[in-house]
């Protein structure tokens, strides 16, 4: 889905929908795995959302926070949009920052092939505001919707798979996007863990570390064993988001 765009553009007129999740875990974590290098500009007059500085994917010169009255901003999105190797993810702020931020990204020119992803979550009224967004934009074929943290039951989202939405993408309901904040990374660079070192070796690795005088600190040991396990289901719900992104949904059902 990503690689028919230069830009891709994460919206919303609503704050708590999933913005910051869809632009800095998500995105990142997709580009990444198609081996495929971004760049990402923040445009917010109230925020800067780059306090991942432990990430090994989120790097400084990569990314960059910039207020809506920045007049240099629609010039240095098409700098970057100009060497045509490099995505550029664009995290709109929210409230009057995203209206403005829309005006703005639109303002880069039609050349530049632009998918708009706006995120939503079981909050029926950020939805609402989610069709307020997408009737802003008014770019229909280019519009994804992200419908944010399902859970395995799904029956709670109901109200939203008997309306006709043409494309939307699903991403499950997840703890380890804030534990992974919270050690200033990213989900993919907890998922790392995990995919660089095999279990037996991080148990051998961790009792070496921990073993002092022949005696293993068992507080020490289940803490760092405890955060493999979590990087192992990083792993996990990464796979489901990059199956769901390669196969974004259409619902061919009559709208209510």
């Amino acid at each position: 889905m990503l690689q028919n765009y230069d830009l891709i553009a994460i919206v919303g007129l609503k704050g708590g929908s999933g913005k910051t999740n869809s632009a800095w875990h998500i995105l990142p974590a997709v580009l990444q795995n198609q081996n495929q290098e971004f760049k990402i500009f923040e445009i917010d007059d109230n925020n800067d959302s780059n306090f991942f500085t432990n990430s090994s994917i989120i790097k400084p010169e990569t990314c960059q926070t910039v207020r809506t009255n920045d007049k240099n901003i629609v010039s240095k999105i098409v700098v970057e949009t100009i060497a045509g190797d490099t995505k550029i993810i664009v995290d709109g702020g929210g409230g009057n920052d995203s209206r403005k931020a829309i005006s703005l990204i639109k303002s880069v020119g039609d050349d530049v092939r632009k998918l708009w992803l706006i995120p939503f979550d079981r909050n029926i009224d950020n939805f609402k505001s989610a069709i307020e967004t997408s009737e802003l934009i008014n770019d229909h074929t280019n519009t994804v919707f992200v419908l944010n943290g399902y859970s395995q039951d799904k029956n709670e989202f109901d109200w939203f798979y008997s309306k006709y939405i043409d494309n939307f993408v699903e991403v499950p309901y997840s703890d380890l996007f804030h534990f992974a904040q919270e050690q200033k990374l990213t989900i993919y660079d907890l998922s790392l863990i995990s995919k660089t070192l095999t279990k037996s070796a991080a148990k051998e690795l961790l009792r070496n570390k921990f073993t002092i005088d022949g005696i293993l600190d068992s507080d020490k040991f289940i803490e760092a064993f405890n955060e493999y396990l979590k990087s192992e289901k990083a792993a996990e719900l990464l796979n489901e988001i990059f199956v769901n992104f390669a196969q974004k949904k259409s619902q061919n059902r009559k709208k209510n």
